[in-house]
């Protein structure tokens, strides 16, 4: 019996050892380094090391490789920032040797530092040029438009002092020419009455690149948002709320403009000085005011207090809640940083953005939540942008696609193959183009409307059947007599006549151009996600720039040879972003650079439509093919009943999430 309590007591030590080894060791994975996470910036002799704050590394501990030593010399622990080596010249290799260290907790609370796996890096930091910056404050658009010197083909990181005196990153540029928005970029200047704001060279070689920091441009408060008695605030993701001080009326009515008139929000009382937006539609330029009166009887007579408040503002650009497709079959991963594939999301599945992380959009399908890479999703323009562009997708409902001014059989005035989603209701389209080309023509958005002008775009991505669909059309024509021309005369200068017969071909090509060179006959650009057919309107007056032809004139008088002033400027516009042109089209831009750089052949065959569940601020609905949705009603989605409510939302849904 005494040999069996002994025997017993060894096993619970051991087991008590051994419980406590595991609920002591600090928990979560051992932390990585990828070199792409790594941060360089070399100015007068001295290089900085930093890495990525999204990799939650507290510190790291540095070896820099010694010659006189032969072997690696310990520079000690840094955290992001600190670590700095001395006496480092332009293209020198530098080698180093980093263990990432991650503050955590063990699984009984205590704090602990995780070492991770050793990466050896050889850094070989290029001289880049420190750029020089000019800014310009729109005070219409409540923005900052800044013009960094030309650097090459290098990009610009765009930094603002914050009130401790750290420069914080707050966007990125390949363009000399940047615009920063008061809602998106400036919260600093709530608490302050001016910020700095500077910008410096960036190169992405393996690891990240930097020059030395501008000298900044230093805008005020007052400069950019004016002596306002109303006030705005950034208090989410495509989330304002509305701030105001008393005049003393006993009701304050919250007002926003829309459709050209001034609708009421809210009335509240005379002690409510603040206005909760809610989430408000990406990129759209938002217009509100608030009003003071005593009586029902003076707010019908606009017998005000005093002057109407009023502030308006561009909502920041973000994917959050956008509807996307998948290029090709994608997989779905369960963590942005470490994958674990989890499943397969269909090529063309429309898809809510939940969250952009580490180049992953976060989104829900069949059931669980998961990851996929964003650059191979088109996202809808109309919703990523809003009204930053104008959208006007003619093949959805009445087809443009003419020979130089004649109607084309088949093509003309009517919904071509693929199309017959994309209209939701008038004036409102789906708009899928490629994300990364879609952040590009962001910067040409912006670029163009502080020049007075707006981006009108006509087509973005087309189904590869409807590429096919209009090649085999108009193939079957080019041969045939147009209608128009037959018994027809023309005079020549000399007073003669002779019969105005034309073919398609002939007035389509002049016999300079095969049909090939108009309409794809297998795949396009367009299948791709990557081409936008677009034109320039005039902000003041809304109307398209006169080109040297309408929009989809298949014919040789749409080529760039005969470009007018319009044209080319246009082309500027898109070509100085890195768009690439097409000879035949002047309205037809494409980002090859995006292309080339994803390595794929894959486009998508058949039409899209926004078939799925979709969130915003107060829940998941379900969408239908022509964008209403489900109300008071049960339905069976992918054998499952769910319950939808008056406004369309599924707390079911929302429950299982």
């Amino acid at each position: 019996m005494k040999k069996l309590l002994i025997i017993i007591g060894i096993l619970l030590a051991f087991g008590l050892a051994f419980a406590a080894g595991i609920l002591l060791q600090p928990a979560g994975a051992k932390p990585v380094m990828p070199p792409e996470a790594l941060e360089f910036c070399l100015e007068d002799g001295t290089l900085k090391m930093g890495w990525a704050e999204q990799l939650n590394i507290a510190n790291c501990r540095i070896d820099v490789f010694s010659e006189a030593e032969g072997d690696y010399v310990s520079l000690g622990t840094f955290s992001k920032g600190d670590a700095i080596l001395d006496g480092v010249a332009s293209g020198q290799e530098v080698r180093l040797r980093i263990l990432p260290i991650r503050q955590t907790k063990n699984l009984l609370g205590f704090s602990g530092e995780k070492e991770g796996y050793p990466l050896e890096i050889t850094a070989e930091p290029p001289e880049l040029p420190r750029p020089s910056l000019n800014g310009e404050v729109d005070e219409v658009d409540k923005s900052v438009y800044l013009s960094a010197s030309n650097t090459g083909d290098y990009g610009y990181e765009v930094c603002v002092l914050d009130g401790e005196g750290n420069w914080q990153t707050v966007g990125e540029s390949y363009a000399d020419t940047i615009c920063l928005y008061a809602a998106e970029n400036f919260d600093i200047l709530k608490q302050q009455d001016s910020v700095s704001i500077a910008v410096r060279t960036m190169l992405r070689a393996g690891s990240t690149y930097y020059s030395a920091m501008s000298d900044p441009v230093v805008v005020g408060r007052e400069e950019l948002f004016g002596q306002l008695d109303l006030t705005y605030e950034k208090i989410g993701e495509r989330r304002y709320a509305l701030n105001w001080s008393s005049v003393g009326g006993a009701f304050n009515e919250v007002q926003q403009w829309k459709n050209d008139s001034w609708k009421t929000l809210a009335v509240l009382g005379q002690e409510d000085t603040s206005y909760d937006l809610g989430m408000l539609h990406s990129g759209n330029q938002e217009r509100f005011r608030v009003v003071s009166y005593n009586t029902e009887e003076e707010r019908k007579a606009g017998k005000f207090l005093t002057d109407p408040y009023e502030v308006s503002f561009r909502v920041a650009i973000t994917p959050l809640y956008c509807t996307i497709w998948p290029l090709t079959d994608l997989k779905l991963y369960a963590d942005p940083y470490d994958g674990g594939e989890i499943g397969t999301v269909p090529v063309g599945q429309a898809l809510c953005v939940l969250e952009s992380e580490n180049g992953f959009f976060r989104v829900r399908w069949q059931g669980q939540c998961g990851y996929v890479d964003e650059n191979f999703c088109m996202i809808d323009l109309a919703e990523y942008l809003g009204d930053l562009c104008d959208y006007d997708i003619k093949n959805s409902y009445r087809s443009i696609f003419k020979v130089h001014e004649y109607d084309t059989p088949g093509m003309t005035d009517m919904v071509i193959e693929g199309y017959e989603d994309i209209c939701l209701t008038e004036g409102e389209y789906l708009v899928p183009y490629l994300y990364p080309c879609a952040r590009k023509l962001r910067q040409v958005a912006e670029t163009v409307r502080r020049d007075g002008y707006g981006l009108r775009i006509y087509d973005a991505f087309r189904p590869n059947e409807a590429s096919r669909y209009l090649y085999k059309t108009m193939s079957a024509l080019m041969n045939q007599v147009i209608p128009e021309t037959e018994n027809t005369t023309e005079k020549t200068e000399n007073g003669q006549s002779f019969k105005g017969e034309q073919t398609w071909q002939y007035v389509m090509t002049n016999n300079q151009y095969g049909l090939s060179s108009f309409l794809a006959r297998t795949v396009s650009a367009h299948n791709r996600g990557i081409a936008v057919d677009l034109t320039l309107e005039k902000l003041s007056s809304g109307q398209d720039l006169e080109m040297q032809t309408n929009m989809h004139d298949l014919s040789w008088h749409s080529a760039t040879y005969y470009n007018n002033e319009n044209a080319d400027l246009l082309a500027d516009y898109m070509l100085n972003a890195g768009f690439g042109d097409l000879v035949s089209e002047w309205w037809h831009f494409q980002d090859d650079e995006t292309w080339e750089a994803l390595g794929t052949n894959t486009y998508v065959k058949e039409g899209l439509n926004c078939a799925g569940w979709k969130k915003d601020d107060t829940g998941w609905r379900y969408r239908t093919e022509k964008g209403t949705y489900f109300r008071d009603t049960t339905k069976n989605i992918d054998g499952t009943d769910y319950t939808f409510d008056a406004d369309g939302y599924c707390s079911q849904y929302a429950q299982d999430e």
